[in-house]
């Protein structure tokens, strides 16, 4: 299995893996773990340390995409993660050439 994913597509730029980074670096440098689980605990706001990290030049201009743990999101950190496995949704990301949405 692929842990992680990034794909350019009409000029957007993402990157896609479980658990949600809290920047992109070299990835030869992130555990498997850290692409499954995380970075940080579950409890852990991603979003807005990806946020700061993402303005301070450290995620390569990645738009980031991951599930794992609910979590709000951004039009620059989204969280696919609903509960499907205990009863939610199963979000999808629709990328077309004027944007994205998440559809639950």
């Amino acid at each position: 299995m692929v842990q992680c994913v990034k794909l350019k597509f009409h000029e957007q730029e993402f990157f896609i893996c479980h658990g949600g980074l809290y920047s992109v670096p070299k990835l030869m440098y992130v555990s498997t773990r850290d692409l499954i689980r995380g970075s940080g605990k579950y409890e852990t706001d991603i979003v807005d340390i990806y946020e700061n990290n993402y303005h301070n030049g450290l995620c390569q201009g990645l738009i980031q995409v991951h599930g794992h743990r609910k979590q709000k999101e951004s039009n620059i950190s989204i969280c696919l993660e609903d509960s499907v496995e205990f009863g939610g949704n199963l979000c999808v990301l629709n990328i077309s050439a004027t944007g994205y949405s998440v559809q639950k």
